[in-house]
């Protein structure tokens, strides 16, 4: 079994020499409010399961609230995988504006669903 070859590299040396300037400024603070964002959307939804299985809202089981819970984080990492590869081959904007019309139409289709499961 050999060992393998050791890699040396001034890239980090490099990238300690860039000036930090407004714009990575603004990005640093964007991600942080992406992440908290982020964050708190997982809070909220987590919050709600207490809600489900009450008996007098819907009164699901242990393993329904899973399965929701389950299938609402695939859905996160499958729109991840698919919109990261996305925005890779259209570019940030592109994708972006995909998106932004998916959540758009959406949230429409479900409201007016619902506005007419209610009032039908």
């Amino acid at each position: 079994m050999t060992t393998p070859a050791v890699i040396r590299t001034t890239i980090p040396a490099r990238l300690d020499r860039l000036n930090w300037t407004q714009f990575h400024t603004r990005m640093v603070a964007g991600l942080r409010a992406a992440w908290i964002l982020d964050g708190l959307q997982i809070t909220i939804a987590s919050s709600v399961t207490g809600v489900l299985a009450s008996p007098e809202t819907l009164d699901m089981t242990s393993p329904e609230i899973g399965l929701i819970a389950s299938v609402y984080l695939i859905g996160e990492m499958v729109g991840a995988l698919v919109f990261g590869r996305m925005s890779d081959q259209l570019g940030r904007k592109r994708s972006a504006r995909c998106a932004h019309n998916r959540d758009m139409n959406g949230n429409f289709g479900w409201k007016s669903g619902t506005y007419w499961a209610m009032t039908g």
